[in-house]
């Protein structure tokens, strides 16, 4: 009988270098002959709820869309969550399938609070999308951190803003899975060979020569 899949999931504001690093990890696993996808949340994938919502967010008037209330726009994502979590990791890690998350429901807590979102509202978002995670849980989330955003052209006053949340929320005690909070201040091949170790560690098993 085979056993379950691996999630691994890699949270951050924008500008950190989440997309690049959960790819690079995912190779990790392919190398070793695993198999493994990387899921990015809302969703890249043509011809899914996520990637609607992503075209959505990005572009509202494209969908003849002015403004978006931030607690409608944060429903979207919780409604793009949970389509993904249906409809195709819970299968694939029941098949086996490793799967790396660029993203978990950390975002939906972040970028609420961030957002102004009322408080018990946030909250019940959240129950909502944590009742869709039942019995799924993290081998690890890894908070991706920098110094500074890798586009120099960013708000710096919403991204520390979001760079802070982010902070404040791994270094709390509200987790039931391990959390690792990774500097990516170095060269993508040290921040990868990090990430691959403490994979490894968690897991169990031994690193290859």
């Amino acid at each position: 009988m085979s056993r379950d899949g691996h999630l691994i999931a890699i949270e951050g504001a924008n500008e950190v270098g989440k997309t690049t690093l959960a790819h690079c990890l995912a190779e990790s696993f392919l190398e070793r002959g695993e198999s493994c996808r990387v899921f990015a949340f809302p969703g890249n994938d043509a011809g899914t709820l996520g990637s609607l919502v992503k075209r959505i967010h990005e572009n509202p008037p494209s969908f003849d869309v002015q403004d978006i209330e931030p607690t409608s726009l944060q429903l979207l994502h919780v409604a793009a969550h949970i389509d993904a979590i249906e409809g195709r990791i819970r299968p694939l890690l029941k098949e086996g399938t490793n799967i790396i998350l660029d993203r978990f429901w950390w975002s939906t807590l972040v970028y609420g609070r961030v957002s102004g979102i009322d408080k018990g509202v946030l909250e019940e978002m959240i129950d909502l999308e944590q009742k869709y995670w039942d019995g799924i849980f993290p081998e690890k989330v890894f908070l991706i951190d920098r110094e500074v955003p890798l586009n120099s052209d960013a708000d710096r006053d919403s991204w520390d803003q979001i760079r802070n949340e982010y902070l404040n929320f791994a270094e709390s005690d509200e987790h039931s899975y391990p959390v690792e909070i990774i500097s990516n201040d170095a060269s993508v091949e040290e921040v990868v060979e990090r990430l691959r170790s403490s994979v490894d560690s968690v897991l169990g098993r031994a690193r290859s020569t």
